[in-house]
């Protein structure tokens, strides 16, 4: 699940292992909030809990970046004790994040959104430069600079990861770090990516790992019922719709990331994929009794 070239690149000068890291989730892209929550962002997660780092481990969720690029909440960026959809979407997503570390037993967790991680100062200062669209895409660059800067200066922070794409030419993370490491060339941080992931789609294969802009087309955490997130019924429909051929990318990448979770969290049990990933949904999302019964009615057939 590792962006291998990249990876190797962004940990070139990484002297000793990390004692603390973070890993960003996005709520946008391209001016359109995410329709849920992929699977596909439990490789960001499983690979930073297979380090074993001992340290502080740091889930920043950039719910401030989504509000300066998506209309129409880049309306009025920063007001402060304003609930709209954007910010019930990012605590629902930290309130998932939660669930998830919480269930898996994963420790020296903190889920930190952008809007509390930023000084009223900070939050001020963007709001008064951010005035037109070209405005905006300087600002987002800037956050993400600033974002790195602030968990190296203030957290002690030596480790991010990110998402990229194994060849040049695309638009990943990777352009916002280069951009920080040229900015700041003594930095100790370094850089680990997973690769991005993926959909049942063939037009749109590849895509953030947290972002979905097609329910349909993801499997996912926040919509629908768990047995649908991961049963044949999804499957079923996508194969019908693009063809085994075209679904093929997004099972073989969802068979490795239950490789991935068998190994860091817990095995799932032998069977098809449908029945792995309802078991990785389970545990991912229930606990006790609750989770006793599912696994008994979905998961033991």
């Amino acid at each position: 699940m590792i962006a291998t070239k990249p990876s190797l690149e962004g940990i070139a000068n990484m002297h000793q292992p990390p004692s603390s890291l973070y890993l960003g989730i996005g709520l946008a892209s391209k001016g359109q909030l995410s329709e849920g929550l992929p699977i596909d962002v439990l490789s960001m997660l499983l690979v930073a809990e297979k380090l074993g780092v001992q340290g502080t481990k740091y889930l920043y969720i950039a719910d401030v970046h989504a509000r300066v690029t998506t209309p129409p909440y880049n309306e009025i960026p920063f007001e402060r004790g304003r609930i709209d959809h954007l910010w019930l979407h990012a605590h629902h997503y930290a309130r998932t994040f939660g669930k998830i570390i919480t269930n898996l037993g994963f420790l020296n967790w903190q889920i930190v959104l952008a809007s509390d991680f930023y000084t009223e100062e900070i939050q001020d200062r963007i709001s008064s430069q951010v005035t037109d669209e070209k405005s905006r895409e300087r600002m987002y660059s800037l956050l993400e600079l600033v974002d790195i800067e602030a968990f190296e200066t203030n957290k002690d922070v030596r480790l991010k990861i990110g998402w990229a794409f194994d060849s040049r030419g695309n638009l990943d993370e990777t352009h916002f770090d280069k951009l920080y490491k040229d900015r700041f060339p003594e930095s100790k941080m370094s850089f680990l990516y997973v690769k991005p992931g993926m959909t049942f789609n063939p037009m749109k294969l590849r895509m953030p790992p947290y972002f979905c802009d097609d329910e349909e087309a993801r499997i996912e955490f926040m919509r629908g019922s768990l047995v649908d997130s991961g049963s044949k019924g999804k499957i079923e429909r996508a194969r019908k719709k693009y063809g085994e051929q075209g679904i093929q990318c997004y099972l073989n990448y969802l068979k490795n990331l239950v490789r991935l979770f068998d190994s860091v969290a817990e095995p799932t049990r032998k069977g098809p994929l449908e029945q792995k990933l309802r078991e990785v949904f389970g545990r991912c999302l229930l606990d006790g009794e609750l989770l006793n019964r599912y696994m008994e009615k979905w998961c033991l057939k």
